[in-house]
């Protein structure tokens, strides 16, 4: 990624990063035109919604894998290394399963 950012001019700032190269315009309407400040903001405030789509998304479906190996778990009796169960003394540590 290449960046070069002036210190408050109103000259955009080219960053490419990715598939298209990302323009940065001041966001203060003395540095710059309203119509690139408006277009910007929209800008920003789609990819600002698409990102928390996604990350919506990775946390739905790591909340669906982190409940299914609770299930998974809780099913599971746990053994100790010999092959008895864990938690159980006397005779019933050595029945079989």
């Amino acid at each position: 990624m290449t960046a070069t950012v002036p210190a408050l001019t109103a000259a955009p700032v080219t960053v490419e990063a990715g598939p298209a190269p990302i323009v940065y315009r001041p966001l203060h309407e003395a540095w710059g035109d309203a119509d690139a400040l408006a277009e910007l903001r929209a800008l920003r405030a789609q990819r600002t919604a698409a990102h928390d789509q996604r990350l919506a998304q990775i946390e739905a479906a790591d909340a669906r894998a982190r409940a299914r190996r609770r299930a998974d778990a809780e099913d599971r009796r746990r053994r100790r290394h010999d092959g008895r169960r864990q938690g159980r003394g006397g005779l019933w540590g050595l029945l079989p399963a």
